[in-house]
């Protein structure tokens, strides 16, 4: 009995020193670590003797409800806690010279390592200078449902690994493709995109992505020349990014990718029938080729959910 009043113990002081405290103004420079974000301190944090936490504290502290500011003679440091968890938070950070034009505001999310028992920078999105903010979606798709190249039925494929993902990233402020991936193979693109908002759905907002783009081998490299047509189709209950480039949160994300296997040839063709590679142009490219089996035979399609990727 006494053994296992000793083990329920020790239990439970590993699940309260594995649980983070929750950050508040207080103690927000004691568990974040400024040099892991960029700040103005950059430099500074360079220098193998700097001490962060020493440097806040020469500075003068003022607490108003969820903000700190740290006052010195020419610099301002403000932190705002936008959320505050057990095990995440989010900061809002503003970084501002007195005597000069330097002023930036980074939103900067906070997560609790467990295992390390310390919070680190999770992720940060600069939200002024407003020219560096980015709504960047970035997704890896599963394949869940596949009808492979010469087949005609789906199939169900149960474990999905890394490998059978399709990657898209997204800047949805340029209506831009900016880089894909297949498994561990990766392209930077350019390629627009089309958005098409479901008026009919009334419960959230659901917009379309329809995109498409060519994967092609490099002459020193063994490949086949590939043509990728996505529809990758988002649900939520607001804007996909609030104003300060932040993604919300998002209630459905799946996509339906056709891909064909083609000739070099054939490749330059749809190339030079859309330079910008549009989704709209490949249904009347690819319309006038259907009965060619060239395309029909080695055309696949996938279909499955995706996750979002920070």
């Amino acid at each position: 009995m006494k053994k296992l009043s000793l083990y329920i113990f020790l239990g439970l002081l590993w699940c309260n020193n594995s649980q983070a405290k929750t950050i508040n103004p207080e103690n927000l420079i004691e568990n974040f670590n400024v040099c892991e974000a960029s700040s103005s301190l950059g430099q500074m944090c360079k220098v193998t003797d700097f001490d962060y936490f020493k440097y806040f504290q020469s500075g003068k502290k003022i607490i108003s409800e969820n903000t700190v500011h740290y006052e010195f003679d020419d610099w301002d440091y403000f932190f705002e806690i936008i959320e505050s968890y057990r095990n995440k938070a989010v900061i809002k950070f503003e970084d501002n010279a007195k005597q000069t034009t330097y002023l930036t505001v980074s939103l900067i999310t906070l997560k609790y390592d467990k295992k390390k028992l310390k919070w680190y920078v999770h992720s940060e999105k600069t939200i002024f200078p407003e020219s560096e903010v980015k709504n960047i979606l970035n997704i890896k798709c599963r394949l869940d449902t596949v009808r492979e190249i010469g087949e005609r039925e789906f199939k169900t494929k149960w474990f999905s690994g890394f490998k059978d993902k399709l990657g898209y990233k997204f800047d949805l402020k340029d209506m831009k493709l900016i880089e894909s991936s297949f498994g561990k193979y990766s392209q930077k693109t350019s390629v627009s995109i089309n958005i098409e908002n479901d008026t009919e759905e009334k419960e959230y907002k659901r917009r379309t992505i329809k995109g498409t783009f060519s994967s092609i081998p490099k002459s020193n490299q063994n490949g086949a020349f590939m043509i990728f047509v996505y529809k990758i189709t988002i649900s939520s209950d607001n804007e996909i990014f609030d104003k300060h480039g932040q993604l919300n949160h998002i209630l459905g994300l799946v996509h339906s990718t056709q891909y064909y296997r083609v000739t070099g040839a054939a490749i330059n063709e749809w190339i030079n029938f859309s330079p910008n590679q549009s989704y709209d142009d490949f249904q009347i490219w690819i319309g006038e080729r259907l009965k060619d089996p060239l395309i029909t035979d080695t055309s696949a399609t996938a279909i499955g959910a995706c996750d979002t990727i920070s």
